[in-house]
């Protein structure tokens, strides 16, 4: 994984509020109450948790951007062993477990969870994942006939890099409304 610039063993996140960076627990962590973090402005902020076994997200406890500045996309959980979201819990970001996940009964997550060895155990819970507007990088699911503010200058067609010496020529015929009595052959 990436370099982590903070250590929070034996810390728990709830009451915290966290600048974007890289957070390692040598152990398990834990959330009881409610994260904040903050992008001090940055909507593209990234925030990574790297968690040696377990996490463990209280009852009703939640993560949050400060002033809703912030992306789930940005946000990332990667725990060595499995992670827990309590009843009513509320997440954001993509929860990367080596063994399992269970989101309990309302319990909500922005974002994504993958389980790399075992299962994504949901129980009338919600897992909504980003919308592309969100993302800056995401390419849009829906077309729009609206034109490019910034069209391409590079040109669509690709030569062939074995040309045809013969070229093509397409004939259409249509009646003339004046056809001629003799037949002419154009070689």
């Amino acid at each position: 994984g990436k370099a982590f610039n903070t250590t929070l063993t034996n810390q728990d996140l709830g009451g915290m509020t966290l600048l974007p960076g890289v957070y390692k627990f040598d152990g398990g962590a834990t959330l009881n109450g409610m994260l904040t973090l903050d992008a001090a402005g940055n909507a593209s902020a990234v925030w990574m948790f790297q968690i040696g076994t377990t996490l463990l997200v209280a009852a009703d406890s939640s993560v949050i951007f400060k002033d809703s500045v912030g992306n789930p996309d940005f946000v990332y959980w990667q725990v060595g062993s499995s992670v827990t979201l309590g009843a009513g819990a509320s997440m954001v970001g993509n929860m990367l477990a080596l063994t399992a996940i269970t989101v309990n009964t309302g319990a909500t997550v922005q974002g994504r969870c993958l389980a790399r060895n075992a299962a994504v155990t949901m129980t009338v819970s919600t897992i909504t994942i980003p919308s592309a507007a969100a993302s800056p990088s995401a390419p849009s699911v829906h077309p729009s006939a609206t034109p490019s503010a910034n069209p391409s200058t590079a040109p669509s067609a690709v030569p062939s890099m074995n040309p045809s010496p013969v070229p093509t020529v397409v004939l259409t015929a249509s009646p003339s409304a004046n056809p001629s009595v003799d037949p002419t052959v154009v070689p």
